[in-house]
């Protein structure tokens, strides 16, 4: 999936030294072929280039009971691209000086056994903690995600029963959920707040993102949101059951519309975000430990053809997205 979106973005390159009209043109034949705007869901798609958006439309439906048509105010489950905006939480809280990217998370987090290396906050960042990833775990214990809750809470119970490491923290840098579902759990013991309500007064609330927010349970209202669907094995479009209340490594609700504006903080960081922007794109110290990865802090650092990319991708039953800028070109 991320990489079928990085061939699309980065194709729009060259269209884009013809007129707008063209451009849009182009990009609507596109995305026109993957869904029928009558019958079928669909999704939201921004183009910025140089600072200024040359698409931002939606396309195909995100009702398919009411035949409501995506915008790019259509609100949908981000799913992981979750992990930078739980990334810039610790940002803030580090910038408050409540936090040291250094503090041993046990410090916050007594629950979790001694397992004899110190787990860091700087490597719950960057997935080299050594944490299990919970959906593997639960996966091998027959879980079902259609009938059994969980949520932040029963992880950080699962990971306080675990015997062990999957390897020495710094060591290794091994891709999971675990570790973002249980830095929330850190801002709001630090923060005496709801995760949600921190990230929205220290985060989204700032940056204008005014349709963005972690959601924290299944029974509030998410205004303008297209839903998910699955498509069975008869070819039918069916909604997918939300049980579980997880949040940090995902669960994020967000537009196009706000994206655009927090892509515009990765291209053009001003002196109030810059430190934001460096804190998420450090990759793992190599300096002392041995975990080498692309993988910074919530987004990864990739070259795609000659330029260097920042991105990340999301997927969630029902849901996918995908978030890439490439800063030499201005592009997002």
């Amino acid at each position: 999936m991320r990489r079928n979106i990085v061939v699309i973005i980065a194709a729009f390159w060259p269209l884009l030294m013809v007129s707008q009209n063209t451009i849009e043109l182009k990009i609507d034949s596109i995305f026109n072929t993957l869904c029928k705007v009558e019958s079928s869901p669909g999704f939201s798609v921004c183009v910025i280039k140089d600072g200024k958006p040359i698409l931002n439309r939606g396309y195909g439906l995100s009702s398919l009971e009411y035949g409501i048509k995506n915008t790019d105010s259509s609100v949908f489950d981000v799913a992981s691209m979750a992990k930078q905006f739980t990334a810039a939480c610790i940002w803030v809280l580090v910038n408050k000086g409540d936090l040291s990217l250094e503090d041993d998370i046990r410090k916050y987090l007594p629950e979790l056994p001694d397992w004899g290396d110190t787990i860091r906050i700087r490597h719950m960042l960057n997935h080299t903690s050594g944490l299990r990833n919970y959906a593997t775990i639960l996966e091998l214990s027959g879980f079902n995600y259609e009938e059994h809750f969980f949520d932040n809470q029963s992880i950080l119970e699962l990971m306080s029963r675990q015997n062990g490491l999957n390897n020495e923290p710094g060591k290794k840098m091994l891709y999971g959920n675990t570790p973002y579902n249980l830095l929330t759990i850190i801002v709001e013991r630090i923060s005496g707040m709801s995760f949600k309500s921190f990230a929205d007064q220290n985060l989204f609330i700032p940056l204008g993102m005014k349709n963005t927010t972690y959601r924290v349970d299944n029974n509030s209202i998410v205004k303008n949101r297209a839903e998910g669907y699955v498509l069975s094995e008869e070819s039918v479009y069916k909604k997918y059951p939300r049980i579980e209340s997880c949040y940090g490594a995902g669960s994020l609700w967000s537009t196009v519309d706000d994206l655009a504006k927090w892509a515009q903080l990765l291209l053009y960081p001003d002196q109030n975000y810059q430190s934001l922007v460096d804190f998420l794109l450090t990759t793992v110290d190599s300096t002392n430990e041995s975990a080498v990865s692309t993988y910074a802090r919530g987004l990864n650092l990739d070259d795609y053809k000659g330029y260097q990319t920042i991105h990340h991708s999301g997927m969630t039953r029902g849901y996918r997205s995908n978030m890439i800028t490439i800063p030499e070109i201005e592009l997002a």
